[in-house]
């Protein structure tokens, strides 16, 4: 049987004070971001500047619950922030979308210290954290990571090297995902990591090279270096071994947040389509007036709709 009443069951209904949040949003992309769009792709720079006059708007503190220091707005909230600026700077997306990586694990799962030492400098913009789990040879298999953290006293050494680990020069603060133990059978490949949260001041953590990209340069990726890279019992997020489930947990946001980004890029194009084909003309008519181009619009249209 088909599970639904009508096509209104697929309806979303955004709530009056998210809606405020979205008009919030839009004057600050209007205000401060598209102003500054594109200097930052053709810089490669995102200035730390923004990041703090986000936190003005209350945004950088967005689906992070008022208890506990933040903005509220939920998921639902996050999602229309990362929509409403990939519009003008999908770069600016990506880096929203990186803090959201750290901070949603140490929310969920830290410590109450880890939430208070790492979260307050994070919503207020004074600082900045990146998510470092994809290796060379662990990105969507993310069981197959090869950095390695042994017990030692009463710590951990960690010594791997972590690759496109997105504006990894800005970070103050890193999720590291590192194997702990060996898993006992092939098919449980996903057992024995572990989340770290690693300060850019540890001794033996180094930025690598700079990975050129062609698209969204105001995010750039590097290469993390662990090179003994010793951390405290408490820098365990989680539990140990927990890892793998706790980066699952983690990305299930994150797809949503890559989706909102992807239809926020998609609605941009489809107004700067409008914008040019209302005024280009030709054979003495706007471009929107022949039939094909109706046609293409149309399409767009409805892709981003559904």
């Amino acid at each position: 049987m088909f599970p639904f009443r009508s096509v209104m069951d697929f309806s979303i209904n955004i709530p009056d004070e998210l809606e405020q949040l979205r008009m919030k949003i839009k004057s600050f992309v209007e205000k401060e971001l598209e102003p500054r769009a594109k200097q930052i792709e053709e810089s490669g720079i995102i200035p730390n500047e923004l990041f703090r006059i986000a936190a003005s708007y209350g945004l950088t503190g967005l689906g992070i619950p008022r208890e506990i220091g933040g903005n509220g707005g939920g998921l639902l909230g996050t999602v229309i922030y990362i929509e409403e600026v990939s519009k003008a700077c999908p770069s600016f997306a990506t880096a929203a979308m990186v803090q959201h990586l750290f901070i949603i694990p140490v929310m969920m799962f830290g410590t109450e210290r880890q939430k208070t030492k790492y979260l307050p400098s994070l919503i207020s913009g004074e600082k900045f954290a990146a998510h470092a789990a994809t290796e060379q040879a662990a990105g969507s298999d993310l069981a197959g990571i090869q950095t390695q953290a042994r017990k030692e006293g009463d710590g951990w050494l960690i010594n791997g090297k972590k690759y496109f680990i997105t504006l990894a020069d800005k970070a103050d603060y890193f999720i590291i995902l590192a194997r702990t133990s060996e898993p006992e059978v092939q098919e449980q490949r996903w057992r024995g990591l572990t989340m770290f949260v690693v300060e850019k001041t540890a001794q033996g953590l180094k930025i690598g090279r700079q990975i050129k990209i062609i698209g969204m340069r105001g995010a750039n990726p590097y290469e993390l270096i662990l090179d003994n890279v010793w951390v405290p019992d408490d820098s365990v997020l989680g539990i140990v071994g927990d890892g793998f489930k706790i980066a699952m947990n983690t990305y299930n946001y994150g797809r949503l947040y890559v989706s909102a980004q992807a239809v926020g890029i998609a609605q941009s194009a489809l107004e700067n389509c409008l914008h040019y084909t209302s005024r280009r003309e030709a054979f003495g008519q706007p471009l929107i007036s022949f039939q094909s181009i109706q046609f293409s619009i149309v399409d767009l249209l409805k892709s981003i709709v559904t």
